[in-house]
């Protein structure tokens, strides 16, 4: 069985982790334009969230608002108890990411969870 997706897009804000522990790990949004035009002639962008934890989440620490990235990365599902219902969510989890635009304080080509 396979897992994986790929992502190209830009960042929608500049990114920061948050530490927990020994832990670190950043949510993040990536725009992505559509491949076809909407009524108006225009494309439309869907903005994909992303969680990275660790590694990945130290390297994308600081990437600016705008940097264009390639995403590698896996879906997961969870299960969350809210308002004593259980409920089933997913997540787009990073594992790679590729610079396709330069990254202000690390000029690395690729990374790696």
């Amino acid at each position: 069985m396979l897992n994986r997706f790929f992502v190209t897009g830009y960042t929608g804000k500049d990114l920061k982790k948050t530490i927990q522990g020994e832990k670190s790990y950043m949510y993040f949004n990536i725009g992505s334009k559509r491949d076809y035009k909407n009524t108006e002639g225009q494309y439309d962008t869907d903005w994909i969230s992303f969680v990275a934890y660790d590694a990945l989440a130290d390297l994308l620490d600081g990437v600016e608002k705008g940097t264009l990235l390639t995403i590698e990365g896996r879906i997961t599902s969870f299960d969350k108890v809210e308002n004593g219902k259980a409920k089933q969510y997913q997540a787009l989890v990073a594992r790679k990411v590729d610079f396709l635009s330069p990254k202000t304080n690390n000029l690395q080509k690729g990374a790696h969870e």
